[in-house]
Formats: structure tokens, C-alpha cells, sequence
């Protein structure tokens, strides 16, 4: 990875998100992280991340409203977005990636070398 690329992870789980932000920060990502996605676009538009880590299953706003709010801001096109979810059906797979989504990773059945793997296609 040349330069520093920043990582901004949506994720209630707050144990799997403080798991999954040391192991970017071990690979050398600069990680933020929000724990909903209320106000996800504010932090988009601050911190001008490289990726997006979400989730979908969110109190308040979920990953579908927020995905469907990224894709209607042409300003915040930039970051690639994988979605990190336990919603695995075809429905939901197909749902997001009509969203804009780069990437459908499955939570229950992937380990943080894939996911790393999965971010490290994209520099």
C-alpha cells in the first residue's frame, strides 16, 4: 500500500468494530469508525475515506438507507463501499450492490486476512 489509505467502518457491534479497526490500523489503514448510521454522510464528507466498511443491520438508519443515500450524493462517490453483513440472502445481496456496493462480504464467514485481502484489491 503506497499511501495511507482511510477506512471508515459502520458497525453497532462495537466489539467487532474495535476488533476489525486494530487489525486496519495494523495493516496501516487510518481507520475512523461510527457505531449507526446517523450522520454516516457528515463523516463521509469530513473525512473523505478511500472505503467504506458498513453494515446493514443498524439501529436508526441502517446500511440500506445509507447506501441509498451515498448513491444519490454524487459528491461522496468516491469511496468504495463494502457492505459487512449478516444479511446473506440473494435478495439483499442483489439490493446492495444495485446500491453501489463494490462488495458483499459475508461477517459469520469471513476472517479479518479476507477482509484485508478484499480492501488491498481496491488500492
Amino acid at each position: 500500500m503506497s499511501a495511507t489509505k482511510k477506512v471508515l467502518i459502520v458497525e453497532d457491534e462495537r466489539p467487532l468494530s474495535r476488533v476489525i479497526e486494530k487489525r486496519l490500523a495494523m495493516e496501516g489503514y487510518t481507520v475512523c469508525t461510527s457505531h449507526t448510521g446517523e450522520g454516516v454522510l457528515d463523516i463521509i464528507r469530513s473525512e473523505r475515506p478511500n472505503f467504506v466498511l458498513i453494515d446493514l443491520i443498524m439501529p436508526k438508519v441502517d446500511g440500506f438507507e445509507v447506501l441509498t443515500e451515498l448513491q444519490a450524493d454524487t459528491m461522496l462517490s468516491g469511496a468504495v463501499v463494502i457492505v459487512f453483513s449478516n444479511l446473506t440472502q440473494d435478495i439483499d445481496r442483489e439490493r446492495v450492490m444495485k446500491l453501489g456496493a463494490s462488495e458483499f462480504l459475508d461477517k459469520s464467514d469471513i476472517s479479518l486476512v479476507q477482509l484485508v485481502e478484499t480492501l488491498k484489491k481496491y488500492d
